[in-house]
Parts: C-alpha cells; structure tokens; sequence
C-alpha cells in the first residue's frame, strides 16, 4: 500500500513538472511566432508597435501602483505674522466688469509686447517671414491697412512698404498672407488693380522704373500722372440755377484710395483699360 501512494505521488509530481515545462514550451513558441508575425506585418502595419506599447504601459502602470507615497512634514506656522486688522473672513471682492476689464488689459499688453519683440527678433535675425494665421507671411501679425490712406500713400506703400512697420511693398504681398484682416484678399485685390492704372499712366509719361523705388521716385511718378488721374477724382457738383458746375480740384489728391477705387468703377477706367 506504502508502495502505491508513492508511486501515484511520484506520477503527481511528474504531471506537474510535464504541464509546466509544456506551458514554458507553448509560450516560447507562441512568443517566438508572434515576433515573427510582427517583421510580416501581420494584422497591419504598425500592429506589432501597438502591442510593444502596450505591454510598456503595463509596466509602467505597475512601477506606478508600486510606488509608495511619501508624506512630507508640514511647515511651521509662522506666528509672528501681522494681519493688520484683517479678519480670517474678510475678502477682496471684484466685479465682472473689473475682471473684463483687466483681462482686456493684459490681452492688449501681451499683443504689444509680442508685437515688439517680433519686430526686434525679425531685425536682429533678419528674418523675413514669419508664421502666423496658418501661412508663412512676411507681414507683422497685427498690421493691417492704414485708415484714410490716399492714393499717393497706396502707391508708396505698394512700391515701397513701410519699412519702419517691417513691412514689405505689397506687390510682393498676396491675397491669402492679408486674409486674416482683409476677407478673401478683395482690399489687395482692389489696390493691385489701381495700381495697374497708375502704371499705365507712368508708363505714357515714362515715369516709371521697374527698379529699386525711394520717395524721389513717388514723387516723380505722381507729378507724371496727375493731370491723367484727376479727371476721374474730381468732385462735381451740379447746379440747378444755371451757374456752372463746381469741381473741388484741391481734395483729389487728398481722396482715401477706397474712394478713388469707386470713383474708378464709375468712370469705367477698369473697362476703359480692361484691367
């Protein structure tokens, strides 16, 4: 009987070494076919760095369940602070109209300061383009045309730019760098075709150079072409007690070029030119 219980006990022992050394088999097996399923490809590409990163984030989940907090002694109270007849319940309170308005505030100085410091970093390195409102654009981030600009002014900007703004001329300027102020780039589309004008003009009085552009050369240009583009800024007034009509020469040169634009259409110089 002694016999039998120790053979079935050695026949136990045996079974138990035959499953695990067979489990330890089946799982390098299974481990070795998947490496080589993941060099195929198999079940997609990038398959076998997903399952990589999951068994990384396993690990680290259980480095993180294992970690013990740690308490850190709390500091000494200073009892020698005065609160200068402040009561522990005592609060500052400030209305909503304040916060706007200090939030406006601090929006309005981080634009200048972000402002000013691109315009230093774009000297400094002598860049040219920056990346703003999704497009890589040499114009500053917060420019946008001058109000009540004339046409003398458009010209010299178009030509010239302002270099003090760090801005370039802008018939180097397309429509979608000035999108994020001007809808569709119809403002520049408008002032390129002005400009088409003007240069027709420059170039029956031979005013006009396709090379480097200062003030002098503004100048020459707009005496050129004055008595040509008057005509179509000029003001009428009409009589109706037989008096002659009234033309007020001394604004033409003084007009916004939004104003000259419409003053175009209505004269039919775009057709006229067919610009």
């Amino acid at each position: 009987m002694a016999k039998v219980e120790s053979l079935t006990k050695k026949l136990k022992e045996m079974l138990v070494a035959l499953l695990s050394d067979n489990a330890r088999v089946v799982h390098e097996v299974l481990t070795g076919l998947m490496g080589e399923l993941d060099k195929l490809s198999v079940g997609g590409e990038g398959y076998g760095l997903s399952r990589e990163i999951d068994h990384k984030l396993d690990q680290l989940l259980q480095q993180m369940t294992a970690v013990r907090p740690v308490q850190l002694p709390l500091p000494e109270q200073d009892t020698t602070f005065d609160a200068g007849g402040i009561e522990e319940d005592d609060y500052i309170e400030i209305s909503f109209e304040e916060k706007t308005a200090l939030h406006a505030r601090a929006i309005d100085e981080s634009i200048k300061h972000r402002q000013k410091q691109q315009l230093q970093n774009r000297k400094k390195n002598g860049l040219l383009v920056g990346f703003h409102h999704g497009v890589l654009n040499p114009l500053p981030s917060t420019w946008t045309y001058p109000t009540k600009m004339s046409l003398i002014q458009l010209i010299t900007l178009h030509q010239m730019g302002s270099p003090a703004e760090s801005v370039p001329p802008l018939k180097y300027i397309s429509c979608k760098q000035v999108a994020h102020f001007d809808k569709h780039g119809v403002g520049l589309w408008r002032i390129k075709r002005i400009l088409k004008v003007v240069k027709y003009f420059a170039e029956q009085r031979n005013v006009w150079t396709d090379g480097q552009w200062d003030g002098e050369s503004v100048t020459c240009l707009w005496d050129g072409i004055f008595e040509d583009v008057r005509p179509f800024l000029l003001t009428v007034t009409k009589s109706n007690d037989g008096k002659p009509d009234s033309y007020h020469k001394s604004k033409c040169g003084n007009l916004s070029w939004r104003t000259c634009y419409d003053k175009f259409i209505k004269a039919g110089v775009f057709k006229q030119f067919n610009i």
